[in-house]
């Protein structure tokens, strides 16, 4: 009779061990796979924001209008936890497609301030490079 109490506590102990490895495990590998989702689509969304920034829109055939821009960011806006970044790249948006429209202009004034918006706007880019590749190496899997 000890022979039997003994394998019956091993194996409900054994089958507690069992249950309570599944329960936790399954939450950690659940939130493991989300981070790893997360990462991988912060790290494709942002590399499209960055390369629109630092080329201007110019890696495309032709200048790319604010809403198009928009359009290319918009995943990567989603994924931003940070308002004032969300709201720091809508500007950049807003101020690169102000840029181009002075230097369409044919107006010799128009274009010294197009290229000095340039210049703010090269700064611009690399400070929000620097954020977003801040938030890919920060994201540990």
């Amino acid at each position: 009779m000890e022979w039997i109490q003994f394998i019956a506590g091993i194996g409900i102990g054994t089958l507690g061990a069992k249950l309570l490895d599944i329960i936790l495990l399954q939450r950690r590998i659940e939130k493991a796979e989300q981070r790893t989702w997360l990462r991988e689509k912060r790290l494709e969304s942002f590399a499209e924001v960055i390369k629109e920034f630092l080329s201007f829109g110019l890696h495309a055939s032709k200048t790319r209008t604010g809403f198009q821009s928009y359009g290319l960011i918009s995943k990567a806006l989603l994924l931003i936890d940070d308002g004032k970044l969300v709201d720091r790249i809508d500007q950049f948006v807003v101020n690169m497609d102000h840029m181009n429209s002075l230097t369409d202009s044919k107006n010799a004034e128009d274009k010294i301030k197009g290229e000095q918006l340039y210049i703010t706007l090269t700064e611009e880019s690399r400070e929000i490079t620097k954020i977003l590749r801040g938030i890919i190496l920060s994201d540990r899997v």
